[in-house]
Order: C-alpha cells, then sequence, then structure tokens
C-alpha cells in the first residue's frame, strides 16, 4: 500500500475511522479515512457502494475552499474503500466543547459561524447542499481556524447525526434552503453556546414529518443581548421571518465582534 498508518485510528465520524499515515511516494503526513460499510452488505453490494464513494470523492477534489481539507486521492484496496485528506492538527469543536463548563464564548461561536458560513455559500455554488456542519465535522485549530472534513459531503442523505440541526420545513418534507440553512447554524450556534440543543430531539422524524420547535426565548446571561436576540431570531419556525445567512445573518456576525 502506498500509505502507511502511522498511528492507530484516531477519531471515527460514524462514516469512517480516521488514521494519521504516511505517503509513502511523497513522504507527507496525510489523514487516511476508512470508509464504513454495513458488515451486513454482501460484496458485489459493497463493491457498488464503495465506486460511488470513490467516484464522489474524486470529484470533491477540484473543491478550494479555505475552510476546506483538500481530498489528496480516493480509492478501493482489499474490497476497502480510502480516502485521503490533508493531516490537520487540531480537535474537533465536539471534542473542545465537552472541555468547557457552560460551552464556548459569543465571540468564538461568532467566529466559527462567519467561516462556516463563508463556507456554506461556496459550497451551494458547486452545487453541495446537504447539512452536515455538526460539531464532530468540524476541526478547529489554537489559531481558531476552522476546517470542514470535506469526506463529510459524500453522504447522500441526512445521517441520524445532523437531524437535529433541520429546519422544520425540512423535517416536513421541503427542500433544502437558505432559510433552512440560517435555522442549522442558528441551532448550531445554540448548541455550542450551552452545550445543547434549543429543543427537544426526541421526536423529530423525517419520515412522517413530525417535528415540534418551540423556540426558546432566552439562552443565558453571559451572551452579549444583541448577539443573543439575533441567535433567537434564527430558530424562529417560519422561514419567512428568519434572516439569510449570507447576508443579515452574517452581517450581524460581523457586527458582534465589531
Amino acid at each position: 500500500s502506498r500509505y502507511v498508518p502511522a498511528s492507530i485510528s484516531t477519531s471515527s465520524t460514524g462514516t469512517h475511522l480516521i488514521y494519521q499515515a504516511i505517503d509513502l511516494q511523497t513522504h507527507q503526513q496525510g489523514a487516511l479515512k476508512k470508509w464504513l460499510l454495513d458488515s451486513n452488505t454482501s460484496r458485489s453490494n459493497r463493491l457498488t457502494q464503495l465506486d460511488k464513494v470513490i467516484e464522489a470523492a474524486k470529484k470533491l477534489q477540484k473543491l478550494q475552499h479555505p475552510s476546506l481539507l483538500p481530498i489528496r486521492d480516493a480509492f478501493i484496496e482489499n474490497d476497502d474503500g480510502y480516502i485521503v485528506t490533508e493531516w490537520m492538527e487540531g480537535s474537533n469543536l465536539q471534542t473542545l466543547l465537552t472541555e468547557t463548563s457552560y460551552g464556548f464564548e459569543a465571540r468564538k461561536v461568532s467566529d466559527i459561524l462567519s467561516q462556516i458560513i463563508d463556507l456554506l455559500s461556496y459550497l451551494r455554488q458547486q452545487g453541495y447542499s446537504n447539512w452536515q456542519f455538526q460539531p464532530d465535522h468540524l476541526i478547529y485549530q489554537s489559531n481558531g481556524t476552522v476546517y470542514f472534513l470535506t469526506p463529510a459531503l459524500l453522504s447522500q442523505t441526512q445521517n441520524t447525526s445532523s437531524l437535529p440541526y433541520l429546519a422544520p420545513e425540512i423535517l416536513q418534507g421541503q427542500p433544502l434552503s437558505e432559510k433552512s440553512d440560517t435555522f442549522s447554524l442558528g441551532v448550531l450556534a445554540y448548541y455550542l453556546l450551552t452545550k445543547r440543543f434549543p429543543y427537544k430531539v426526541e421526536g423529530r422524524d423525517t419520515i412522517y414529518g413530525i417535528s415540534t420547535v418551540v423556540p426558546p426565548t432566552c439562552i443565558h446571561a453571559l451572551i452579549p443581548v444583541e448577539f443573543e436576540k439575533m441567535v433567537l431570531k434564527t430558530l424562529l419556525p417560519s422561514p419567512e421571518k428568519r434572516p439569510l445567512p449570507t447576508e443579515a445573518f452574517q452581517q450581524e456576525f460581523e457586527n458582534e465582534k465589531n
């Protein structure tokens, strides 16, 4: 094999195991991601699924954005699928969040969200719209830079971990939109601020369109009032009442940082 794991699995996102590896051709460090499939899948179906994943991964290699981890390679070996990205030092946001008492401070959340909004706008322009920006897909570096784990875009459907971030109208069968992105960003902001979701996650069902969302009226006293108002506005059940993420939403984040 061209890639030799330099460590045991460092983490898992549910769809793949991640190893720190060495590229024997370039001698560079990389992240070797082994794609996980149901163990009960037949060999023929497994290879068919892996072919689709690898083909899609190779298309992702053309994407270039400061917050995307570049994909270097994608291949099948011994009936397993692998994707290689640059190795990035840092921890995912979910891990960092568990190390806090109440969540991140508002200014840090504001900076994280502004980077995600810019990336989200770029991905929409490239035809990628699935919401996959949950904390365990986001790497945070000590200098404040956020990187998105690009292979997460390979999921063709919303996975279980992304369900809590989806807007009510999406769970009722409507297509993703900028206003549904606003809601998802609001849920992420609330979660990063408090370590909890702004509503009960139980009972949200994409099959039957069941989604009872009672928007919160406050977050907590340590958050600046204007920032709190902005986050609460993004969580309104009616999409017409939410700001657009790349216009009013981002502008309010920028105002908060000034």
